[in-house]
């Protein structure tokens, strides 16, 4: 077995164990809106909304402003 499979089994083993311990449900509250949902669920979601975040900043930091470009004469 190679490593890249025996490190791709620990980390599918870490998140059934994670999944597992953190099935409880939760309730959820912003502001006026209220929600139930299993603790895995919200912290993978939670999880996900900061990828897209720090994906969105990154991607629009590489983009120069059309602003910013001086004409050198």
């Amino acid at each position: 077995m190679s490593l890249k499979r025996v490190v791709l089994l620990v980390i599918l083993i870490a998140f059934a164990v994670f999944v597992l311990q953190n099935a409880t449900m939760v309730q959820v509250r912003l502001l006026f809106w209220k929600a139930e949902a299993p603790r895995v669920l919200v912290l993978l979601v939670t999880f996900a909304l900061g990828l897209a975040t720090g994906a969105l900043l990154a991607w629009r930091g590489r983009i120069p402003d059309r602003g910013d470009r001086r004409q050198s004469r």
